[in-house]
């Protein structure tokens, strides 16, 4: 296993991400339903930054903000979705989610 190296406040931190778990250096592996964002039935997405959420907090928020400032959820972009066939994450809000499916 390869792992990454993350710094929360000070401490540094090795982790590995597998199928169902994440896997820290020295401790108990973590479900990926406690430390992703959830994008569909059992699919969940982890970031750097909800390993650090969750290594500050102990919980990850399923909310973001967009691209404008806006709190937004974590959305499939349906531009490169529909266009480019591929899946790109990012938060957005209805409003920028509309705008951006408008676009196609």
């Amino acid at each position: 296993m390869s792992y990454r190296t993350i710094e929360v406040a000070g401490n540094k931190h090795e982790y590995t991400i597998g199928r169902t778990f994440v896997k820290f250096r020295g401790g108990d592996p973590v479900p990926l339903e406690k430390i992703g964002i959830k994008v569909g039935p059992k699919k969940y997405v982890v970031k750097p930054d909800t390993i650090r959420q969750y290594l500050e907090n102990g919980t990850v928020s399923q909310q973001g903000k967009c691209r404008c400032g806006q709190k937004g959820d974590l959305c499939c972009d349906p531009y490169d979705a529909e266009i480019h066939n591929k899946k790109n994450f990012r938060f957005f809000c209805d409003d920028c989610y509309e705008a951006c499916a408008d676009d196609i």
